[in-house]
């Protein structure tokens, strides 16, 4: 490990925060202007995904996502007033605008083509589901494959799974299998 200088931290500390100040400053007025979020809930966001102040834009997943919330949201609320909503109840949901446009709507894609409708993937953004948006299609499509594999579970036995306990999605391969292994034991 090579020494680092206490002094040329202290000298570059400074430097860094002024580059990042507007970079932030500017994701903040997509937040507030966009979406009509209030400064302190924008800034609830950054507190909850401090890695989210480094991203270059939010502009491309908020198009998608407004658009998604609106095509399945209800009451005719517009996509971008949903997106608010959600940021403001669960600040961490800022993870899923620092997504680029294509993964994001692979991702949606994939999870709509498995039977996910709409206005069932809206209603699991407001308890916390977004975090499926945050796994790749094909390490989804891979525990679909080990719970058929393991559990000899159809599609809709993924789909409830993933409706009920999206916790399960997010561990590795192998920990799934293991997981479904010993319920096929226990069965």
């Amino acid at each position: 490990m090579v020494p680092v200088d206490p002094g040329l931290v202290a000298k570059l500390e400074p430097l860094a925060v002024q580059c990042a100040v507007p970079v932030m400053a500017a994701l903040a007025r997509a937040l507030m202007g966009r979406l009509g979020m209030t400064a302190a809930a924008a800034a609830r966001c950054f507190e909850h995904k401090q890695a989210a102040a480094g991203s270059p834009s939010f502009e491309a997943a908020i198009t998608v996502l407004a658009a998604l919330l609106a095509a399945g949201g209800t009451a005719g609320k517009p996509g971008e007033q949903v997106l608010r909503e959600v940021l403001t109840r669960h600040p961490s949901t800022v993870q899923l605008l620092m997504s680029d446009r294509e993964r994001l709507q692979s991702t949606i894609g994939h999870l709509l083509q498995l039977g996910l409708s709409q206005q069932q993937f809206v209603a699991s953004l407001h308890t916390r589901g977004w975090t499926l948006l945050t796994r790749p299609p094909e390490h989804l499509a891979e525990l679909e494959a080990a719970l058929q594999q393991e559990l000899g579970g159809d599609r809709q036995l993924w789909l409830k799974m993933l409706r009920l306990h999206r916790r399960a999605a997010s561990g590795s391969v192998d920990t799934f299998r293991e997981r479904a292994h010993a319920l096929a034991v226990v069965r």
